[in-house]
């Protein structure tokens, strides 16, 4: 059984045994001095769409469809979205997509419409400067999304047979949904990430707070291992990565999926990111939430990422 006490052990061979990627640790004393009197925020309060606007159950079901296809928006160009006169890429841009969509009646948040939603319904929902990356991938999703929901039952009923427990929703979203699976070898080691499912798992916790479905432990959940973080860490000096990788950071190469230069990225970022929560006496996910919205600064809009090509993150 998968657990996030299993993830935190899974990347300690890792962390050990790191040859392309250095933590700083002395630099983390800079990021606790500008974290310790700061507000913290939730990620999804950066919206273009105001999320807030919708019924609980439609909240609910936004964050499914975002956190199922939130991946692996890098290219050359990027792409770009206009919603009500401002551009936006990334995350940001799919909020703005999904939002655009509600409000010209798509149903983009019903699970039957998902199950079969065309190649031309997805272009026109996520259309933007230039095709979004992954589009096939992420459509394929959608449908999985849709059609795995109603076999449950729909969204709440997957909501309640959690619990309340943090831990036990992220086991029930990896079953029910494979496209959550997110793992890799390393020297022969089984390495846990479960980055979107783990995402989706603190949104739910964030939006469900005051419900009689509330979700109790957060502490549970680590860090989101995407390319957002690390690279806000490695411009903190946190993370120093050798001179063959930062080369092909600076060159704009991909870093393959399953290399050891990309699960050292992503293992030694949730080994920082505890490190910070445990200092400052607060939940890995709340750290998460800080650098990742540190991240969305201009100054760190500058292509310094990694790039790889996956639908894990």
């Amino acid at each position: 059984m998968v657990n996030t006490n299993i993830i935190r052990e899974s990347i300690l061979p890792v962390i050990e045994k790191s040859k392309n990627v250095e933590i700083r640790y002395s630099a983390i004393r800079d990021i606790i001095d500008l974290m310790k009197d700061s507000k913290f925020e939730h990620w999804l309060k950066i919206s273009p769409f105001d999320i807030s606007s919708l019924t609980k159950k439609d909240q609910v079901a936004f964050a499914f469809v975002l956190d199922s296809i939130s991946f692996s928006y890098w290219g050359d160009p990027k792409w770009t979205v206009e919603y009500k006169n401002r551009l936006y890429d990334g995350t940001k841009a799919m909020m703005a997509c999904i939002g655009r969509a509600i409000e010209e009646g798509t149903p983009i948040l019903n699970p039957t419409y998902l199950k079969s939603i065309s190649y031309d319904e997805f272009g026109k929902i996520f259309r933007g400067n230039v095709p979004i990356p992954l589009a096939e991938e992420r459509r394929i999703i959608l449908q999985e999304l849709g059609r795995k929901t109603i076999e449950a039952g729909g969204f709440r009923y997957i909501i309640e047979a959690a619990g309340g427990n943090v831990d036990a929703l992220l086991k029930i979203l990896i079953k029910i949904f494979p496209y959550f699976v997110d793992h890799a070898i390393y020297n022969g080691h089984k390495i846990y990430f479960y980055k979107r499912a783990q995402l989706l798992t603190a949104d739910l916790y964030y939006l469900l707070k005051g419900t009689r479905h509330e979700l109790s432990d957060i502490g549970m959940l680590t860090a989101c291992a995407d390319y957002k973080i690390p690279q806000v860490l490695q411009k903190l000096r946190i993370l120093e990565y050798s001179k063959g990788l930062s080369q092909k950071i600076y060159n704009r190469n991909e870093i393959i999926k399953g290399s050891e230069e990309e699960i050292e990225i992503r293992a030694n970022t949730i080994f920082v990111i505890d490190i910070i929560a445990n200092i400052l006496g607060i939940s890995a996910n709340a750290a998460n939430d800080f650098v990742w919205l540190l991240g969305q600064q201009e100054s760190f809009d500058d292509n310094t990422n990694h790039r790889t090509r996956t639908t894990a993150y």
